[in-house]
Parts: structure tokens; sequence; C-alpha cells
């Protein structure tokens, strides 16, 4: 959802689909010289812990502050 940035947010529940993780972004914004992306992620209680998606949130956070690797540049030297 790039049009606006949230603090929570909760999707409804599908039991058939209900282990399917879902992961939200919202509208990255900059704060004090810092950029920042809310990040949402909803998980049923069965499948993983809070713990869980703590590694989730720790990974994500090392990979965007190395963002080296979202650069396509090194694959259109391939080219």
């Amino acid at each position: 959802m790039p049009w606006f940035s949230f603090t929570s947010l909760t999707h409804p529940y599908d039991p058939v689909n209900g282990t399917i993780p879902i992961i939200a972004l919202g509208k990255y914004f900059e704060e004090n010289g810092v950029y920042k992306i809310p990040v949402g992620l909803q998980i049923h209680h069965g499948i993983m812990d809070g713990y869980h998606m703590g590694l989730f949130y720790e990974k994500l956070q090392k990979e965007l502050n190395n963002p080296d690797w979202l650069s396509i540049t090194p694959y259109l030297k391939k080219l």
C-alpha cells in the first residue's frame, strides 16, 4: 500500500489460507534525515512465534541498511 503510511494493520482472517504469511509495505517517508517504511507482518501463531517474527524484522533491517543488493546495475553490465 504505497499510498499511505501506517502504524498498525490487520487483514481479515481466511481459514482456508490462514497459514500463508501476509506482508504489507506502506508509503516510505523521511524522518530526521532517515528514510523509513512501515512493514506489517501477519502470521498465524500456530505457524510462527513472535521470536521468529523478530528474526524476520532483524534480517529485513540488516538488508535495508546495506541496500547494494537492490541495485540492478551489476546485472545490466552483464548484458
